[in-house]
């Protein structure tokens, strides 16, 4: 039915296309030397048709109904060009000519609330990424398409998983305990991207990681993306744009390139996913200790070409005729498997390397987008409509994402000087994947419960085959070659425990705009954003810990949010002299949220397979993971009011003065109101003072200091009840509500925290525009860290908040821009350095150090005063005076008894260099990322390492004994003791001290590679489309770590923990290679 539909709609626009069509013919030219310009492009704006012309600045664009039309002509150098054209009965010639530009490359940029400011007037940066440059990528999470696309925004994430979570930061952490994660705005309204992480250390309720929320958006949908990065930029936003704004424009919600008319589009592709972290395994040595054979989960076995059977113990089975060792078989020789498996109790097998664990684990995964858009309208009216629907297999088994996604907007203007607009958007996300949040890969949950089934493959001895039979044929649990079965086989894991994640969103807004004169404008504006997420942990019984995991286990919980927005905006605009132009907004929001909680999570299954609350003995509303309850709710309000003024002197200086005003219920009334104000000037050198200089044409110099506040979550001044409503059952069978008062004492003094942050810049143009260079440097302090402190158990209470302690981060952004060649064969560099630098300047209250996240209390990252803002403490070795390390009487390293700063996770400094090719109707791009510095704890390293699976433990001879460099803490002199090659690596370099598990993170990558190519207008123009697109992308192709062991495989790009943390990878999955292709139409 939609495909005999969808010809009738074309058959229908072609025939009124056909009709009466002719051409519009032409040549372009230089304004001043008279040259012919090639690749210059030529729109018609209504039928959103062009050409890009030739070497000899000639187009021609067939097939015009007749008509009156708008003529766009733009080309990177020079002024954008625009004219009328009539076309009745005959073709039509039209020459141009282009003057250079001494401006911007793009002169009108999105800010604050949706107004659109010439770029010259801003007095601080701004950057856009375009929907092509997101298209391109081909993510289905917005947040992994920023990627490397903009200095200063850092995107983090915990794993290639499909659906897994991401986080963003803008210029560095400026809280300790609050949000460090910046304000997104969809079409001028507020959408919620946060994770909704879950009561545990591993964020994600101990068995997955939360995907960010930006997930619900469609890439397809998106026009484009501004993102405001300084105070100055995002004061309008008041406390809520204090970690910078992205503000996104979708198409549904964005009507100022539509045409009268209909265009449709449809867009597919398909791409594989594939794991891009592989181990590179040693092929030498087997399973076992000490080159002696033993079932254990580590490869220090003997060497494969051995012919002593000493080694083997009672194991040793003979020789096969090749002379490969034979062992019994891993299921048929110790009591927990054998009797399952009677068959394999006289089966002899080969002692050889089996297939790479990666391999015979891991998929290629595919992904599908199918997309159908239109956009268009009559008269007065303009419509977007869009549906989308992307289905992804991950390269992990039972790993998968679907998400339907439909947007509408309309536009439609009732009188020359009143506009109504609204968009509705909805989109359905459903994500499956076996358990993935961090852990150390010792068995499917630690014994805190957190979770992995990773760190299980990876750990395969090499002379384990994965194609084992893995479940019990009696029990249905977990077979393995452990004797004590105390490792899960991960294909049991995969297929028998997994973590769901349902979400249903609904946003949208609707907006009226009255022009009252030609200089004055009030519009209202109501935003609406409403999800309800629902998440599922479950897992067969037949698991081997901790203990709540073993007869089945069953965890719901769902998250409803839903938050109003109300704004009231006047904007105005005058030319109050020749010399002085006025011009601002002034506005007042007020928005209100609810976020809601329930859970419920249940043991000892009865039936195997069916998971429902019913189907177990034992119900809890107690997280087991986080030892929590489920049950939350938390409702806010703000009110603000706020101001932006701008003041121009002839074009070419620019007075900014703003200012907010909020007030925040999560405040007492007397803490409740705070006051913003931000000031920017930006000032054009080259339109001031005639440099005469052909080389340098276009100078903007421009500075500003703007303010914010941090306030604290709700109830945090308060001291407040816990309700479990399902607190117990009685002896009759009776649910009984349980109350508890909470440990944490309410402040009712808090106050929020202020931010300021000031800014310079600069904006260079040469040579016509041809070169582009924009610099910024920053710095922000903050103070009245909101901070939890502790408290003497003894008053009843063991912590509270209060406003103590300042940090400050400063830093330096780099945008260059050059087109080297603009002809037939066109050549675009855009490149972004960014470097920055936070301390940690004063905690107070006598505090020596706060941890702010990293997973355990002996281990993560804190604040510390003098030291940079999330540094990493844990174990160390313990040292003399001169730094020599001790060793104890066992031939180890002894280990410090209090932690100690083992790394800082910021790297010194990030590059991105993207190259464009184009060629008519041809384009070839790629990104190139490089990082300096930064430090990681890796458990994928120092574990593949421990347990001898790599090449890296290949290289030295086993068979020797080796003494640590150090010296005696017994005799005080040189150590001696010899230790054994597996007790090098797996009692001190792999499980010893933390400070010898964190590597250096400098890599370079191949971010993106993308060929596309536009059929010809020739070829198009017999079709019945306007135009056809055929595009190859591969994302994260390939990336090498300087500073790593070569043989681990090891991608930085691994955030395990997320949130406000950094440098610490726990096996939340490895990262991910897209490869694939796309077609796109338009018609």
């Amino acid at each position: 039915m939609f495909k005999k539909l969808l010809t009738v709609i074309t058959m229908v626009l072609l025939t009124a296309q056909v009709a009466n069509a002719q051409s519009i013919a032409g040549q372009v030219t230089d304004a001043t030397t008279g040259e012919f310009l090639p690749g210059v492009n030529v729109l018609i704006q209504q039928l959103q048709r062009g050409d890009a012309t030739d070497l000899d600045g000639q187009f021609q664009i067939d097939n015009v109904p007749s008509g009156t039309y708008t003529l766009i002509v733009t080309y990177i150098g020079y002024e954008r060009y625009q004219t009328t054209v009539e076309i009745a009965d005959s073709d039509i010639a039209v020459d141009i000519e282009l003057t250079p530009s001494l401006a911007a490359l793009d002169d009108v940029v999105v800010t604050a609330f949706g107004i659109q400011r010439d770029r010259r007037a801003l007095g601080y940066g701004v950057a856009e990424v375009s929907a092509d440059q997101i298209v391109d990528r081909n993510q289905p999470d917005l947040s992994r398409a920023l990627t490397g696309q903009l200095s200063g925004v850092d995107v983090g994430a915990t794993g290639g998983v499909t659906g897994s979570g991401t986080d963003i930061v803008i210029r560095g952490f400026s809280t300790l305990t609050g949000s460090n994660a910046p304000l997104i705005v969809v079409d001028g309204v507020r959408f919620d991207g946060d994770r909704n992480e879950t009561d545990s250390w591993a964020q994600g309720g101990g068995a997955q990681t939360t995907p960010n929320r930006l997930l619900d958006l469609d890439p397809q949908n998106i026009a484009d993306v501004t993102v405001l990065k300084g105070l100055s930029a995002t004061v309008l936003y008041g406390e809520q744009g204090r970690n910078g704004v992205i503000l996104i424009e979708t198409k549904s919600g964005s009507f100022r390139d539509t045409a009268p008319g209909f265009q449709i589009s449809f867009d597919q592709s398909v791409y594989a996913t594939q794991i891009s972290s592989r181990p590179d395994y040693q092929n030498t040595y087997g399973i076992g200790f000490d080159q002696n054979f033993g079932w254990f989960f580590s490869n220090w076995g003997p060497r494969f070409d051995t012919d002593d059977p000493r080694l083997f113990g009672g194991q040793f089975r003979g020789f096969d005729d090749d002379g490969t060792v034979l062992t019994g078989h891993p299921l048929g020789n110790h009591g927990a498997t054998a009797d399952a498996f009677p068959q394999l109790a006289g089966t002899n097998y080969r002692y050889e390397p089996r297939q790479n664990p990666v391999d015979a684990f891991f998929r290629t995964g595919l992904a599908s987008t199918s997309n159908l858009s239109i956009a268009g309208g009559i008269d007065d009216l303009r419509v977007n409509v869009s549906y989308s629907r992307t289905g992804e297999e991950g390269f992990t088994p039972n790993n998968d994402l679907t998400r339907n996604s439909f947007s509408v907007g309309a536009q439609y203007r009732v009188t020359d000087r009143f506009t109504a607009s609204t968009s509705f958007n909805m989109s359905l996300t459903d994500i499956n994947s076996p358990p993935s949040a961090a852990g150390g890969g010792s068995g499917p949950a630690s014994a805190t419960g957190t979770t992995s089934v990773f760190g299980d493959v990876f750990y395969t001895p090499r002379s384990i085959d994965l194609n084992i039979p893995f479940e019990n044929p009696v029990t249905g649990g977990s077979a393995y070659y452990r004797a004590g079965n105390d490792i899960p086989h991960p294909s049991w894991t995969a297929n028998n425990s997994g973590v769901t994640n349902s979400t249903d969103r609904y946003y949208g807004r609707t907006q009226l705009t009255v022009d009252v004169t030609d200089e004055v404008a009030v519009s209202y504006r109501l935003g609406y954003d409403s999800y309800t997420e629902n998440r599922s942990y479950w897992q067969n019984p037949g698991g081997v810990r901790p203990d709540f995991l073993l007869d089945g286990f069953y965890q719901t919980i769902e998250q409803q949010r839903t938050s109003w927005d109300h704004s009231l905006n006047l904007n105005f605009a005058y030319q109050l002299t020749q010399d002085f132009s006025f011009d601002g907004i002034v506005g007042g929001q007020f928005e209100t949220s609810k976020s809601e909680r329930q859970g419920m999570e249940s043991e000892n299954m009865i039936v195997r397979g069916f998971f429902n609350h019913s189907n177990f003995i034992d119900q809890s509303a107690v997280n087991s993971f986080g030892d929590n309850n489920f049950q939350r709710l938390v409702e806010r309000q703000t009110a603000g009011i706020f101001a932006n003024l701008t003041l121009g002197y002839q074009d070419f200086v620019y007075l900014n003065l703003a200012g907010r005003n909020d007030w925040f219920s999560t405040l007492e009334p007397d803490n409740r109101s705070i006051f913003y104000p931000s000031a920017s000037l930006s000032y054009i050198l080259t339109d001031h003072i005639d440099l005469e200089s052909d080389f340098l044409t276009y100078v903007k110099l421009y500075a500003g200091v703007g303010t914010s506040a941090g306030s604290p979550d709700a109830y945090s001044t308060r001291n407040t009840l816990g309700t479990n409503v399902r607190g117990f059952v009685n002896r009759d069978g009776n649910v009984i509500t349980r109350n508890s008062t909470s440990s944490f004492l309410g402040n009712m003094d808090l106050k929020p925290e202020l931010h300021t942050e000031y800014e310079i810049g600069t904006d260079l143009r040469f040579l016509n525009g041809r070169v582009g260079l924009e610099a910024m440097y920053f710095t922000r302090n903050t103070t009245d860290l909101i901070t939890q402190a502790p408290i003497d158990p003894a008053t009843g209470y063991t912590s509270t908040l209060v406003n103590i302690g300042e940090i400050n981060n400063q830093g330096l952004e780099l945008t260059l821009r050059a087109t080297p060649i603009a002809r037939s064969l066109q050549w675009d560099v855009r490149g972004n350095f960014y470097t920055s630098k936070s301390e940690v300047r004063e905690l107070g209250a006598d505090l020596e150090r706060i941890q702010v996240g990293g997973g355990f209390t002996d281990r993560g990252n804190f604040a510390i005063p003098g030291e940079p803002f999330m540094i990493m403490l844990g174990s160390t070795i313990v040292r003399n005076e001169d730094g020599v390390p001790l060793i104890g009487p066992t031939g180890n390293y002894i280990i410090e008894d209090d932690i100690d700063i083992i790394g800082d996770p910021n790297p010194d400094y990030t590059l991105s260099v993207s190259n464009t090719f184009r060629y008519r109707g041809a384009s070839l791009s790629f990104q190139v990322d490089y990082q300096e510095g930064g430090a990681m704890f890796s458990t994928w390293i120092s574990s593949l390492m421990a347990r001898g699976l790599t090449t890296d433990t290949d290289r030295v001879n086993r068979n020797n004994t080796f003494i640590l460099p150090g010296i005696s803490s017994e005799t005080g002199e040189e150590n001696t003791v010899q230790i054994s090659v597996s007790d090098v690596f797996f009692d001190n370099f792999g499980f010893g001290a933390d400070e010898l598990r964190v590597y250096d993170m400098t890599h370079v990558r191949l971010r993106q590679v993308s060929l596309s190519y536009d059929l010809p207008v020739n070829v198009v123009d017999r079709s019945p489309f306007d135009r056809v697109t055929f595009s190859i992308t591969g994302d994260n192709l390939w990336m090498h770590a300087f500073n790593v062991p070569q043989g681990s495989g090891f991608d930085p790009e691994v955030n395990s923990i997320g949130g406000n943390s950094r440098g610490f990878e726990y096996f939340t999955g490895p990262a991910a290679r897209r490869f694939g292709g796309s077609v796109r139409i338009q018609f």
